[in-house]
């Protein structure tokens, strides 16, 4: 099953971490940043991470990738237009 993209820790969850994790990383996402997986807080990947990436991450705030609902949203693939659980 795909991660959920605003668990930026990767614990399967969007909770504080993650919430503490894209305020760390607030601003232009340096080149040298993370070679292997780029920006992990620049959700909508414009190289910056601001407040478009903050609000994706509260649309998702709270749900664990165990959800019965995020399931059926990842298999419907319309997950980009409806990221709460159903």
């Amino acid at each position: 099953m795909p991660a959920l993209p605003s668990d930026i820790d990767g614990d399967g969850a969007v909770q504080v971490l993650d919430l503490l994790a894209l305020l760390a990383a607030w601003g232009v996402c340096p080149a040298t940043f993370d070679p292997a997986g780029g920006c992990p807080a620049d959700l909508n990947g414009d190289d910056v991470v601001g407040i478009t990436d903050l609000l994706i991450m509260l649309m998702t705030y709270g749900v664990d990738s165990s959800d019965v609902g995020y399931r059926r949203l990842i298999g419907s693939g319309d997950a980009a237009l409806h990221t709460s659980p159903l």
